[in-house]
């Protein structure tokens, strides 16, 4: 009987630990692919500031708009060239920084600020936005639920048995996003 009751202990043993296995397993995959929307959505913007730089480029520069231009550009190439969700954190929090500079310049020109070109470029940064927002909410919550289980027990005993670590936030300046949304909204 003793037998029995020790096979039977070894077998919940088990089937626990494969559960919080898959588990793991699980939120990591999610979190890799929620990351990856977060990534489609910030090349989207980046491909709109880039459209926006070379819209900029086009028009009649004073010395203030090259500035800007030369900004926008610096601070795109740096959210690029950021990797983790820490760096692009620190990244988009410039490249939003400067979007909000050359927006608020540009909508101070008359002739740009009305210009339907000018005008769809701000719209589909708008909608880019919003659905980057939208995927960094959904990767920062799989986030959060993988990290709590990795660092409680038992589930962080068997991610440390198998590889699998904590992952970072990423932090998109929701506060400064959306004053640039309002902005880009009541123009």
């Amino acid at each position: 009987m003793s037998q029995l009751l020790f096979i039977i202990f070894v077998v919940l043993v088990f089937a626990l630990m494969i559960g919080f296995y898959k588990s793991l397993m699980k939120l990591r995959a999610m979190s890799q692919e929620s990351w990856g929307k977060v990534q489609f959505n910030l090349n989207a913007k980046y491909e709109i500031v880039s459209s926006l730089i070379e819209y900029l480029k086009t028009r009649d520069k004073t010395e203030s708009m090259n500035d800007s231009i030369n900004n926008l550009i610096e601070a795109r190439i740096k959210s690029i060239q950021a990797m983790t969700p820490f760096q692009k954190s620190l990244s988009e929090q410039s490249l939003n920084n400067v979007l909000e500079e050359v927006t608020v310049n540009m909508d101070s020109i008359d002739n740009i600020a009305q210009d339907q070109k000018y005008t769809n470029l701000k719209t589909n940064l708008d909608k880019i936005d919003t659905e980057l927002l939208i995927s960094t909410n959904y990767y920062n919550a799989v986030v959060s639920d993988l990290n709590s289980k990795v660092q409680s027990f038992p589930s962080g005993f068997l991610a440390g048995l198998f590889g699998i670590s904590s992952e970072e936030i990423f932090r998109y300046d929701f506060f400064n996003s959306r004053q640039i949304l309002n902005k880009l909204k009541h123009t």
